[in-house]
């Protein structure tokens, strides 16, 4: 985990596995996290996860589309397998709320930003 002076990497797969951030942000971590503590990177294309009475769900594109992108420019957004099951599952009780046409956009454009998926 690193500055860089090359904002265009930010995000994207450039680098031999480093996370790059901003000048300003790595200075903001660098004053608030110690050395030597743990980080979990976590490489998953969906979340889900609950936050003030709400669902949210995080889509990002797969490693396949974010290659294709890199490549081309555009990728084609393909289906999320047991999307439907993972959010039932999450949903639990709470499954009547779900605002499938919200689900189906975030699936659809993979913006890698939390979205509410409940009603």
């Amino acid at each position: 985990i690193h500055g860089t002076n090359k904002p265009y990497g930010i995000g994207r797969r450039v680098s031999s596995g480093c996370i790059r951030l901003y000048p300003e942000d790595i200075e903001r971590l660098f004053d608030t996290v110690k050395i030597g503590s743990p980080v979990m990177v976590v490489d998953q294309a969906v979340k889900l996860g609950w936050a003030g009475g709400e669902l949210y769900i995080e889509a990002h594109p797969t490693v396949a589309e974010g290659d294709e992108l890199e490549e081309k420019g555009w990728y084609t957004p393909t289906p999320v397998p047991g999307l439907k099951e993972r959010i039932l599952d999450a949903a639990g009780r709470h499954a009547a709320r779900i605002d499938w046409p919200a689900v189906a956009r975030a699936e659809q454009t993979k913006r890698g930003i939390p979205v509410q998926i409940t009603q």
